[in-house]
């Protein structure tokens, strides 16, 4: 048998040697990207910042107080800031909500101070929650949401079950208010903003 001769004798070496250098540079590559990719993780994401999204509903219905045998009108319009884009999508937009709310012999024209919580993929909800005061001084709080069926778009983006609560977190009327996608909609749309 003649050593060096054929493909595997010892003129195969410079190559295998060579192989091993490649690997070992692939290895080293991969290390460093590794490292790098772990780094750019735990750095703070300078000047990408959230997109976030403002908007202003009116939405107007009708609320039965207890003990009343009669529905009394409620509206309100809210104005909507602070929602992380993203989260609207995949979590849930923790937004601030201010604006007024009138019940008809109620509530004049009060202040409304709140959140909406906007989860309508994730959770499939849209909560409302807002305080405010009554022409006598008390405090009460609405707290309603929308359960949004992708199938029945129309109903269930227009459509807000709620309930009017007293100071001490009682139940003291039953509300459904709707969005009047007539007069509302152009209003809605023209009113939503973007940015970061």
């Amino acid at each position: 048998m003649t050593v060096g001769a054929g493909p595997h004798g010892w003129d195969s070496l410079p190559r295998f040697g060579e192989t091993l250098a490649t690997m070992g540079r692939i290895r080293a590559f991969v290390e460093t990207l590794t490292a790098w990719r772990a780094d750019r993780r735990a750095r703070p994401r300078i000047g990408r910042d959230p997109i976030t999204f403002s908007f202003v509903e009116v939405m107007a219905g009708l609320v039965t107080f207890a003990g009343e045998r009669f529905a009394r009108p409620i509206r309100f319009r809210l104005d909507v800031s602070g929602g992380r884009l993203r989260d609207y999508f995949f979590a849930t937009a923790t937004t601030r909500a201010i604006g007024r709310v009138t019940v008809d012999g109620f509530a004049s024209d009060a202040i409304a101070e709140g959140v909406l919580e906007l989860s309508p993929y994730r959770r499939r909800t849209i909560r409302y929650a807002f305080d405010f005061t009554a022409n006598d001084g008390a405090a009460y709080r609405f707290d309603g949401h929308k359960t949004i069926v992708h199938w029945r778009p129309v109903w269930s983006w227009t459509r807000l079950p709620g309930s009017v609560f007293d100071s001490t977190g009682a139940v003291v009327g039953d509300a459904m208010l709707r969005f009047d996608l007539r007069r509302e909609f152009l209003n809605l749309a023209r009113s939503f903003r973007f940015s970061r």
